[in-house]
């Protein structure tokens, strides 16, 4: 969820979220069926002839999650589960790339305000298709944050600040129709997908 909008030049100490680094978006209507959008952008990923796509997660705002859940519960629809790792199950969805499971995030916050910015009285939930392959975490030195203790202040009480000194790097980004010899201008993202869907 970092602010910044370059990985090359930042302008900010923020980091650029990896909803930012995603340019390839979607809405989903409230009166679309979440399910049957999420695998229509699958398919289109996939049928891309410039780039091998195999999508491997959806990952979800929890309540977005739940929503998609009575959504198949009320179309009468088998809501199907996988292993993620050992012993975790979780809700998934049928799919041109196969079962992709829902992960749910708490990262991936709703609307600006907490409202939708296309539809009144909605809220926007985020969805995102990841090739989890093309997703990496940069750092220096070590993943995690640094904590640093700051000089005292008049009232010797101590303070801290926390710093880390890494960011998320979403790979798949590419100009088909540029030559890999030269500097590619407008990089669409081909791997990924984020859809904004209201309800």
């Amino acid at each position: 969820n970092g602010t910044d909008t370059s990985l090359i030049s930042p302008t900010t100490l923020e980091y650029v979220g990896a909803l930012t680094q995603i340019n390839r978006t979607a809405t989903v209507a409230s009166s679309a069926r979440i399910v049957d959008a999420v695998q229509a952008e699958v398919a289109s990923l996939m049928a891309q002839t410039q780039f091998a796509v195999k999508p491997t997660a959806l990952y979800v705002n929890p309540v977005l999650g739940a929503l998609i859940d009575a959504e198949e519960r009320l179309n009468q629809r088998q809501i199907e589960k996988t292993m993620v790792v050992g012993g975790l199950m979780v809700t998934a969805i049928m799919t041109q790339a196969g079962l992709l499971p829902l992960i749910p995030d708490s990262f991936l916050q709703n609307g600006p305000s907490g409202g939708s910015v296309t539809e009144a009285g909605k809220t926007d939930y985020k969805l995102v298709i990841l090739s989890e392959d093309l997703c990496e975490y940069h750092y220096i030195t070590q993943a995690e944050p640094r904590v640093f203790q700051l000089g005292l202040e008049g009232s010797l009480a101590t303070r801290y600040a926390s710093v880390m000194f890494g960011a998320p790097v979403i790979k798949g980004k590419a100009d088909a129709t540029t030559d890999q010899s030269q500097v590619e201008g407008t990089q669409v993202t081909y791997a990924h997908s984020v859809l904004t869907v209201v309800r």
